[in-house]
Order: structure tokens, then sequence, then C-alpha cells
């Protein structure tokens, strides 16, 4: 077990920055391992793919020649298969009512949108009609008044003697003046209620016809699809029945002739599949643990990296840093770890093995729990060493 360790402050720092080193490291071999594990999948797979289409077409050869135990498992696999296959045909048939009730409710609002805009149409050209000829009725005024006014200061001293119809013209003038203007802004409202509501409703059309079209689509789809698995229900259950018997398949019932040969070579592709797809989902696993202490590492030596500089740049107290055992214990395993992955390609043909290695090493050293201790604990070293200069 680690003792506690204690290192100057740029000791410290690239003390952090070789843990780092050590975890990319460590990142690198296990990604290599995961490229392995993809190229080599792929490969089984192909292999698995085409040595279960052997094994059905020898299962349909002579159906009633399979042996009795054998016979039995398909036929109890085809019966949950058709039983799925009616689920989905049930849950498809609900849905495309669903679609079609939502196409049809998309529709309606569109048409009735289009029979509100049809009748205001109407309404506001009525309504514009009144306007403008109380606006023209208006300006005659307004013209005859001005006209009057004009003939009232013609004849000699006419402004003087006229002064007072001349401000009860004027006066009135002002008034035809604010009311017309008041008729002009409704009228240029009303103009532009109409944009508005024809602009709105464009929107709302165009909005509405896609809602439509993408809904009828995905009903059509739901449909054929229902239609596809209702017309070939049986002959469906019977293949899906046979896959699963094989893709499930622990142990060959048949072991001997062309029919037992195959099914000895099929069992062996399913573990081969099921290990490759352990590894895969094992090295996601680590990868997505060690990027996150990666990124952990990085925030946590910019900080250290801070503190040296302020160091360095004021002269400051030169600090020593005193680490807990865990966080020295952290240090140290990570050469073993690296040891533990670095030869990909025995790791690559072996993925249970790089399963089971790798989360018992992971589980041991790099729980949650042990984690949090080892970055709580370089971060409370730090924060101690600092006090040296308050």
């Amino acid at each position: 077990m680690a003792k506690e360790t204690r290192l100057p402050l740029g000791d410290f720092h690239r003390y952090v920055s070789e843990d780092r080193r050590r975890i990319k490291a460590v990142f690198d071999e296990v990604e290599e391992i995961q490229y392995q594990f993809n190229d080599l999948h792929a490969q089984e797979l192909e292999r698995w793919k085409e040595q279960l289409g052997v094994c059905i077409m020898l299962l349909k050869k002579d159906p009633d020649q399979l042996p009795p135990a054998l016979a039995e498992l398909i036929a109890t696999k085809r019966e949950e298969a058709r039983r799925g296959l009616q689920e989905e045909i049930d849950s498809l048939t609900q849905e495309v009512g669903s679609l079609r009730k939502k196409a049809d409710e998309a529709l309606l609002q569109a048409q009735c949108e289009i029979e509100a805009l049809r009748t205001a149409n109407p309404q506001l050209d009525r309504q514009e009609e009144n306007l403008k000829a109380r606006v023209a009725t208006l300006g005659d005024e307004m013209k005859s008044l001005n006209d009057q006014l004009h003939s009232l200061g013609l004849f000699p001293l006419g402004w003087l003697t006229n002064l007072g119809k001349r401000r009860k013209f004027k006066k009135r003038l002002e008034g035809l003046t604010s009311k017309r203007a008041t008729m002009v802004l409704s009228l240029n409202n009303v103009r532009e209620k109409w944009v508005t509501a024809k602009k709105e409703a464009e929107e709302r059309q165009t909005a509405l016809r896609q809602q439509w079209e993408e809904t009828s689509v995905e009903a059509s789809q739901r449909q054929a699809r229902q239609d596809s698995l209702s017309n070939n229900a049986e002959r469906l259950s019977l293949q899906l029945g046979l896959e699963q018997t094989l893709i499930t398949m622990e142990g060959p019932p048949v072991k001997d002739g062309e029919l037992g040969e195959a099914l000895q070579a099929m069992v062996q592709l399913n573990k081969t599949k099921d290990a490759y797809e352990q590894g895969l989902r094992t090295v996601a696993e680590v990868l997505g643990l060690l990027k996150g202490l990666l990124e952990g590492m990085n925030r946590f030596l910019q900080s250290v990296g801070k503190v040296y500089e302020e160091q360095k740049r004021y002269k400051l107290k030169p600090l020593t840093v005193s680490l807990p055992s865990q966080v020295a214990e952290f240090h140290e395993m990570w050469l073993p770890f690296q040891k533990l992955v670095k030869n990909e390609k025995y790791m690559g043909h072996h993925p249970l093995v790089f399963s089971r290695e790798v989360k018992d090493f992971t589980a041991e050293h790099l729980g949650d729990d042990q984690i949090e201790a080892v970055f709580v604990g370089m971060g409370e070293a730090l924060k101690q060493a600092t006090k040296a200069w308050k």
C-alpha cells in the first residue's frame, strides 16, 4: 500500500501531468482493442448470418423428420413469434387509425380557415368601400369650403367684412380635415387587417398542409407494414420461430449428419457473437470511464498550473503538497492497467477475457468512491499547501 507523498509544487504539477499521460496511454490501448473488436465482430457476424441461413434451409428441408424435441422447440418459438406479430398488427391498426384521424383533423381545420377567410373578405371589402366613400365625401366638402373661403376674400376688404364667416369656415374645415385623417387611418387599418389575416391564413395553410402530408405518409407506411404482416403472418412466424430457435440455441439438439454439424457450428458462432457483443459493451464503458478521468485530470492540471505560475511569477514561498495514500495508489495503478491491455491482438481475439479482467481491475481500483477520493484528496492537498502564502 502506498504511503503519503510529499512533493514540491513543481513536482506535483509534473506528477499530475504524468497521471494524465498514463490515463491517455491506457485509453489509447483500449481504443486499439475496440478497433480489433469492431473488425473481428463484423467478420464473425457475417459468418453467423451465413450459418443462420444454412441452418434455416436445413430445418425447412424435411420438417417431418426432425427429432421431436427440436420440432417441439421450433413450434414453441413459432407460436411466440405469431403472438408477437399479432400484437404488432394490432398496434399498427391503432396507430393507422390515430394517424388518419389526425390527418383528417388537419384537413378539416384547413378547410374551416379557408372558409373563415372567405367570410372575412367581403366584410372587409364592404368596410373598405364605405370608408373610401366617406373619405371622398369629406374631400368634396373640404374643397367646397376652401372655394368659399377663397371667394370671401376676393372683393375689396372682403377679408375684413367676412372675418366672422372666415373663422367659422376655417373651424369647420379643420374639423373636416381631422375627420378625414381619422377615416384615412381607419381605411389603412382595414387594409392592413386584410393583409395580416391573409398572411396568417397562408402560413397556417402551409403548416396544416405539411402536417397533413407528413401524417398521411406515416399512416401509409404503417398501413403497408400492417398489410405485409397480415398477408404473410404464417410465413413470417415460421421464419422468426426458426431464427429464434437457432439464435437462442446453447447446445445442438442434433449432433449427427449434415444438420448436426450445421447446428454445432451455429452454437459456436452464437457464443462468439455474444462474446464480441459483451466485449464491445465493456470496451465502450471503459473508454467512457477513461474519457471522464482525462477530462477531470485536465481541469485539475489547469488549477495546479495556475498556482504554480503564481509561485514563479511573484517569487512566492515554494509550496509543498502532501498527498494522501489513495492519490499515490491511483498514480501507481496505471502502469499495471496499461500492461493488462497492452496486447490488443490477443485481447481482440479473446473478448471474454478482456471483459472479465478489465471489469475486475476497474471494480478494484476505479470505483466511483475511489475516483472521488482521489480528486478530493488532490484538491484538498493543494488547498492546504496554499495556506502557506497567507
